[in-house]
């Protein structure tokens, strides 16, 4: 039977801390209320960014990680992903990812700042 997609979309052993660190970042570069969205129909930005980009971005940390070609990162990530998951999980301590968000949050609001102080010139 085939494997359900979002087996294949954890980032690896970067676990569910691992998701939404990369996602907040993510999000934080990507202005999802800009961003146009009609090459990645009929997904959403969310949906694309879970099933794409998340696990793209772990493969590539893999990689810089162990020092090894994206294939074997994406095959290391696909391995890892359960281990991680146990590793990093979900509602184990939340400071750094909180530390993390909270950096993300501070500098879309400075770039915001910055494009009214742009636009009332």
């Amino acid at each position: 039977a085939p494997m359900p997609v979002y087996i294949h979309a954890r980032p690896g052993y970067y676990g569910c801390k691992g998701v939404a660190i990369i996602e907040s970042t993510i999000m934080q570069i990507i202005d999802p209320t800009t961003t146009p969205t009609d090459s990645i129909a009929p997904l959403s930005l969310s949906h694309f960014t879970r099933y794409f980009l998340i696990p793209f971005v772990g493969s590539h940390l893999i990689a810089h990680d162990l020092g090894c070609d994206f294939k074997t990162a994406c095959h290391i990530m696909i391995t890892s992903a359960t281990i991680g998951e146990s590793l990093h999980p979900a509602g184990d301590n939340y400071n750094s990812i909180e530390e993390v968000l909270k950096a993300n949050i501070e500098g879309r609001m400075r770039e915001h700042r910055k494009d009214i102080t742009e636009c009332r010139k």
